[in-house]
């Protein structure tokens, strides 16, 4: 999996979704939301498109205003 970009650390995001989830209730709208985000990262390494959710990632930074970015930023986002 490609580390190309500060913010796509596979092993260590999965790792911190579990770490989070593990705060919700089984069931929980909150649990079921991490539990499909890192679905979501599974299929991305398993399907090899590590360098190109790492494309995406510099293209979404790149196109965010300021005021985006600090929204993203006040949301811990970032």
């Amino acid at each position: 999996m490609s580390r190309g970009h500060p913010n796509f650390l596979p092993d260590e995001t999965l790792r911190t979704l579990e770490v989070i989830a593990e705060k919700y209730d089984e069931g929980s709208p909150e649990r079921a939301a991490l539990e499909v985000a890192a679905k979501g990262l599974l299929f991305i390494h398993a399907a090899e498109h590590g360098n190109a959710f790492v494309t995406y990632l510099e293209q979404f930074d790149a196109d965010l205003t300021e005021e985006q970015r600090r929204h993203l930023e006040r949301m811990g986002l970032r």
